[in-house]
């Protein structure tokens, strides 16, 4: 499996000649950056937590069958990592999500035909000790509460596709926030990176409350895409606007026993009122467009009937026309949005380990963050593009195949477990 894999990032992405091409600073290695850098891709793809355990998998043998003879230390992956051009390894994350659109892999990675990205923040990890967390964010306790336990947090923007399947999620950007930046700065200065090098990378946005700032929807409207956020802020003069156009009226739509995809343990009923030509966000550059949602969501109990939640109402705030696309298409939208929080960052957080701190120089984190994106996205590919009779396997699984097929490479090697001591 793991054979098949790295054919299949060189025979689709040429990935080993892309990795020849990274910039080296050191003097005379005796290990070149591709081999490093191919390494540690593959160690994060196996879910190894730290570069120790990195380098002491490819000490033993375990990726001899794709590094070859090659054998190096933490301390030299640090080193090469600390050496190499970050832009490097981004130029070979954009040829990746290019090659992927012009192959037509994220054809049907849609919602009702539009291709929408999901924004959304993330903290990967975090310290206790001012030392190591020095470049990072400083707050006391994990909820800002004021005790005497302070953490030093490392946080991200995020930005992912979305689509009706659950299957092929492609990251366009895992970003470090700066020390003294913050999150919707941090995301105007990657959307703006974004539509740089990806004019195309989607038709919608979609976005939770924390990004509902003029400074985003303009940027976002400004690339000429269409946005989708959710407004928590009851005190918004759109908000209160739509409350009193919407109030003692029938909803616009009813929807009943409705799923967000196939297969889901969820069911909703829910109501939709809307309008359109909102003014009262001074701020934001174009007329908009509020819903209002009142949602009761339901799971089948073992009698054949319906277990309901309680019911919730929401407010989405959006510059896509009525005419241009369906209330119940942003109503799905707003929903789907959670699959980069459960899917992608859950994913990569967990099975990838980036909850661990591989390094806490900021420079050589975004580049650890660069190479796991890359790989993770080469792996979806791998999966749901290639491995067809494999598609419906838990990424774990998967994750497990190619793990198993490495240590079974290794020959060498008196104990299946690649982490083991000798004997």
């Amino acid at each position: 499996m793991a054979k098949r894999f790295h054919n299949y990032c060189n025979r689709v992405f040429d990935l080993d000649q892309w990795l020849l091409q990274l910039k080296d600073g050191r003097k005379e290695p005796r290990c070149g950056m591709d081999r490093i850098v191919l390494g540690v891709g593959m160690g994060l793809t196996i879910g190894l937590d730290s570069m120790e355990r990195i380098a002491k998998c490819i000490e033993r043998g375990n990726f001899k069958a794709i590094l070859g003879d090659v054998a190096f230390s933490a301390d030299t992956i640090a080193r090469g990592l600390a050496h190499t051009s970050i832009d490097g390894l981004q130029l070979i994350l954009d040829d990746i999500l290019h090659k992927a659109r012009s192959g037509k892999m994220l054809a049907n990675d849609t919602i009702d035909g539009f291709k929408v990205v999901a924004i959304d923040g993330v903290t990967l990890y975090s310290t206790e000790s001012g030392r190591l967390g020095k470049h990072s964010h400083y707050r006391r306790d994990a909820h800002g509460e004021r005790t005497n336990k302070a953490h030093y947090y490392e946080n991200a923007v995020a930005i992912a596709s979305v689509g009706e399947t659950d299957a092929l999620h492609m990251v366009y950007k895992l970003e470090r926030i700066p020390k003294g930046k913050g999150e919707t700065t941090t995301a105007i200065a990657v959307l703006k990176k974004l539509y740089k090098d990806h004019p195309s990378y989607c038709d919608i946005a979609v976005m939770d409350a924390g990004y509902a700032k003029a400074s985003v929807l303009n940027t976002v409207n400004e690339q000429k895409k269409w946005f989708v956020v959710r407004v928590k802020q009851e005190n918004y003069n759109i908000v209160k606007d739509a409350n009193g156009l919407f109030g003692g009226k029938e909803p616009d739509y009813q929807f009943r026993n409705m799923q967000i995809r196939d297969g889901s343990k969820y069911w909703y009923d829910f109501d939709i009122w809307e309008d359109e030509n909102f003014d009262s966000w001074e701020t934001v550059d174009v007329p908009l467009r509020c819903l209002k949602i009142r949602e009761v969501r339901k799971t089948k109990n073992r009698h054949g009937g319906y277990s309901e939640y309680p019911a919730i109402e929401t407010h989405l705030v959006t510059n896509a026309p009525m005419a241009g696309v369906k209330a119940i298409t942003i109503w799905k939208i707003a929903h789907l949005r959670w699959d980069v929080e459960n899917n992608v960052i859950n994913t990569l957080k967990n099975g990838w380990n980036l909850k661990h701190a591989y390094s806490y120089d900021p420079s050589t984190a975004q580049k650890v963050w660069l190479i796991a994106v890359l790989f993770y996205n080469l792996s979806q590919c791998f999966k749901y593009r290639n491995l067809r009779r494999h598609k419906d396997l838990p990424a774990r699984q998967l994750r497990d195949h190619i793990h198993e097929t490495l240590v079974i490479w290794s020959s060498q090697l008196r104990s299946v477990n690649p982490l083991a001591r000798p004997g």
